[in-house]
């Protein structure tokens, strides 16, 4: 069995704090310059489905043939509740809906934060 080794009781000096690191500065090379704002530009013209959910409801197929004009579908969510604001299905942000120049629109009231979009993710799975 291996001893445990004691450190001197009485070291009169002090072990010396390790030496930092040299770090050398690097250059990127002439054709990678403003890399981020070059990525960025890269992905302003990429189209992504931005959806509104107003609400939700589950309804059997015999439900659905029986719609008609001037049916009402009842959904889970009370008229007062913010909407859900959902990019590439994935929850944003909540909002509420108002109407701007007899368009409607979405007024966002909350961004979503990251650890609450994560949550949302693995709920779903």
């Amino acid at each position: 069995m291996a001893e445990e080794q004691k450190p001197p009781e009485n070291n009169p000096q002090p072990t010396p704090p390790p030496e930092p690191l040299a770090v050398e500065s690097v250059e990127a090379p002439p054709h990678v310059e403003n890399v981020g704002e070059s990525n960025l530009d890269l992905l302003l013209d990429v189209s992504l489905n931005v959806a509104v959910e107003v609400g939700r409801t589950r309804l059997s197929v015999d439900e659905i043939l029986k719609l008609a004009p001037g049916s009402v579908v009842r959904l889970n969510r009370a008229a007062n509740e913010p909407v859900e604001l959902r990019i590439n299905g994935k929850l944003v942000a909540y909002g509420e809906v108002v109407v701007v120049n007899e368009s409607y629109a979405i007024r966002l009231v909350q961004i979503v934060d990251p650890g609450q979009r994560m949550a949302t993710l693995a709920s779903k799975k």
